[in-house]
């Protein structure tokens, strides 16, 4: 009897502790859900709301996808089979919430420790993608999950579905089934078959990495899963699977739709304010731009009268405001996102990585000597352009060049992990395993256009980093919600980030980027190339280049990263897109000059000593003028050596005697230069012999010497023919008889 009443109290006890967790529970939910109710409006009526306005307070005019609705009965039965089989299969059997779903997303997260699924129903994905955010929380699935009960409740499946493929964003600005049929396909939601109903299903998940426009192969991944459980789940037949099976996706040549600064700017504030770009854009936020109108008009006048148009070429433009770090203007000819393509870089790093960093430790000044040629970096071994090295040269001709071996070759000395670190302070992002590649550009993720454009502007900002943004403020019925106060840090010193944009100047008026020398200012620019493939075709060209008044970045290359549709080889950074910089310079008026901090000093340096020791020294008083050149320097890293190249190059040895009437010679010959013996005797110099590169010379110069005083004297010369010295008269006295 006591063991059964303590088995019941045991019972009764686990009964109220069950029931107390399961009000506790209740009470939570229903304190996190509270006020949270559905406006049936916001999910039904798609119409913009937010006003835009350029730097001048004036609106900016902008269309949206999200005024294209389709309803349900010219939607074809493959779409809606497509999206049900993949995202909800038990879609017409629940209530809003999926209850054996969630149950397995549940596991799911336990295992994983983290919420990794969220196991939405379609209802529910209607009720986040139109009333909440994006964000992973508990909270806000039982927000969720309550007006996606009040969803069911208020309307019929259909509606439930037309609303959600109406709402669903399918990457790169496109929001809605109508738009997202006419990209791809060029048709109706309702014309669109069943492969191609497929691949849109497929794309939902990750828009970047599932669109058939960017990467082919995932896409077709994806299209043959939802083939697959639409076969499984009995909604297409088994011949219908094997015809679907084969389609392959072919872009269609339809009018190009742009990406424009409105949609990256509402992009933008989607996220500086953590919700959804549809609730940015069906809401009263007025959203206040950096745009310039005029410049805008410069830039979309440059893309609609073809300037610079490539054959199979996607290509963008950006423009920064220095002194803000806002961008003023930006166009494109694809419509996907800016703010999240992400492209590799080339070339275009290798100042911000590699020799920005290296200037601003002290290891390298643009007068420093390197050597170029083919090198084996611990299994590493790049290429030059064209398998052209340069043997010994200085930085500045290595930045000139675009040389790949020299960026590695600093790279590896100065350490990756420091150009990582200082690439990431200026804004670009890496991953642990991006390695020595990296001072060529090659990233594990490449880098978006505002992020290297940010990087760019750093050095035209003295060496102060921001990001760049779209927007200045942001309110809500009036109230600012939102204000850029970004602030500027310091990524390189005043002085290393003057000497990068100096070789940077040198590069638009000699190197790759020559195609930018004819402007009337100076200009700071770096190109950047990558070949894909057989080498026939590239995959992105940059031109990064700067004044004091804007930073501007252009890229081309192939958004679909499908070989046959990229470029060809001659679309280089040099190419394409420096002259669109170039037009775009022209009409953005004259800047002032960049301005040369106290902390640069310019000094004379021997440039004998650098061609044949490869020793950066400075200029000695025994240095020929030519053999003396004016370079910059970090007054911090200033060399301290002073040549000894020309010192005594008049061997302390020299001697003449005679020898049976004859006059002999006698020095030490210093390596590189050459002698040469003169005598006067009151007459112009007459050239009697030539002594050159040997240890010791004991020779007759001068036979039968004539009587009395005779005057000789030596010169050294460069292999170059040039003078460097000249000893004084040597006199002597001959009593020669007769």
């Amino acid at each position: 009897m006591k063991a059964q009443k303590k088995t019941k109290n045991v019972v009764i006890v686990f009964l109220i502790s069950v029931l107390f967790i399961i009000l506790c529970l209740g009470g939570a939910v229903f304190f996190i859900t509270k006020g949270t109710k559905l406006d049936a409006n916001a999910i039904v009526s798609p119409s913009a709301k937010a006003i835009m306005y350029d730097n001048e307070g004036r609106e900016i005019k902008y269309s949206s996808s999200l005024s294209a609705y389709t309803d349900y009965e010219n939607i074809s039965p493959h779409i809606i089979d497509a999206f049900v089989a993949l995202e909800d299969k038990r879609f017409y059997n629940h209530h809003g919430i999926d209850l054996i779903r969630v149950a397995g997303a549940g596991i799911s997260n336990i295992k994983a420790g983290y919420m990794r699924e969220g196991g939405s129903t379609i209802t529910q994905q209607l009720a986040k993608n139109t009333l909440l955010t994006n964000e992973k929380t508990y909270q806000r699935k039982l927000k969720e999950a309550k007006l996606a009960l009040q969803i069911e409740k208020e309307f019929e499946k259909s509606e439930i579905l037309a609303m959600y493929l109406n709402a669903i964003y399918f990457g790169g600005g496109i929001y809605g089934i109508t738009r997202v049929c006419d990209e791809l396909y060029g048709k109706t939601p309702l014309e669109i078959s069943l492969p191609e109903a497929a691949i849109i299903a497929g794309i939902v998940k990750n828009p970047r990495d599932y669109s058939p426009l960017t990467y082919p192969e995932k896409a077709e991944e994806r299209k043959n899963l939802v083939l697959r459980l639409m076969r499984e789940q009995g909604k297409i037949s088994e011949s219908e699977y094997e015809t679907a099976i084969n389609y392959t996706y072919t872009p269609v040549d339809t009018p190009k739709s742009y990406y424009s600064y409105q949609s990256a700017a509402i992009e933008e504030a989607a996220e500086k304010l953590s919700i959804s770009e549809k609730a940015v854009i069906t809401d009263n936020y007025q959203i206040y731009t950096y745009q310039n109108p005029r410049e805008q008009i410069i830039l979309e006048g440059l893309f609609k009268g073809g300037t610079c148009e490539a054959e199979k070429a996607d290509y963008a433009a950006l423009v920064a405001d220095n002194k803000s770090g806002g961008v003023s203007a930006y166009c494109s000819n694809f419509n996907m996102s800016v703010l999240k393509v992400r492209r590799q870089p080339g070339s275009a790093i290798k100042p911000i990585a590699v020799y920005a960093p290296a200037l601003d430790a002290g290891y390298i000044s643009p007068a420093t000597p390197i050597l170029d040629e083919k090198t084996d970096f611990g299994g590493y071994t790049p290429a030059n352009y064209a398998n052209y090295y340069a043997g010994w040269t200085d930085i500045s001709e290595a930045v000139r060049r675009s040389s790949n071996v020299v960026a590695v070759r600093i790279a590896h000395e100065i350490g990756i992990d420091y150009c990582k670190y200082m690439g990431e302070q200026a804004g670009l992002k890496f991953e642990d395993e991006d390695g020595l590649a990296l001072a060529l550009g090659g990233m594990t993720n490449g880098a978006t256009i505002p992020e290297i454009t940010s990087a760019y502007m750093t050095l035209a900002n003295s060496g102060q980093y921001r990001p760049i943004t779209f927007i200045r403020e942001i309110k809500l019925n009036g109230k600012t919600v939102y204000k850029d106060k970004s602030e500027q840090k310091e990524v390189f010193s005043a002085e290393s980030s003057y000497l990068m944009t100096d070789m940077l100047i040198e590069t638009a008026k000699y190197g790759t980027a020559k195609k930018l020398s004819d402007l009337p200012f100076d200009v700071a620019s770096k190109t950047g190339t990558v070949g894909r493939g057989s080498g026939d075709k590239n995959s992105d060209a940059w031109n990064l280049s700067y004044t004091t008044q804007n930073t501007v970045c252009v890229w081309y290359g192939s958004l679909s990263n499908d070989e046959n549709n990229m470029p060809a080889k001659n679309v280089t950074g040099g190419a394409h897109p420096t002259i669109l910089a170039k037009a775009i310079h022209q009409n953005l008026g004259v800047p002032d000059s960049f301005t040369k901090p106290n902390g640069i000093v310019s000094a004379e340096i021997d440039t004998y000593a650098l061609d044949t020791e490869h020793l950066l020294v400075l200029a000695a008083a025994s240095t020929p003028k030519e053999y003396r050149k004016e370079r910059l320097f970090d007054e911090s890293y200033l060399p301290n050596a002073v040549s000894t190249c020309f010192d005594d190059v008049i061997p302390k040895d020299l001697s003449a005697v005679l020898e049976n009437g004859n006059t002999a010679i006698r020095l030490t010959p210093k390596a590189n230069f050459i002698y040469k013996v003169y005598k006067t005797n009151g007459e112009s110099p007459l050239l009697l012999a030539t002594i050159e590169h040997q240890d010791s010379y004991f020779c007759v110069i001068d036979e039968h010497t004539n009587f009395g005083l005779n005057s000789y004297f030596i010169t050294a010369e460069t292999s170059e023919g040039v003078e460097c010295a000249k000893s004084p008269q040597i006199n002597i006295l001959s009593f020669k008889l007769f």
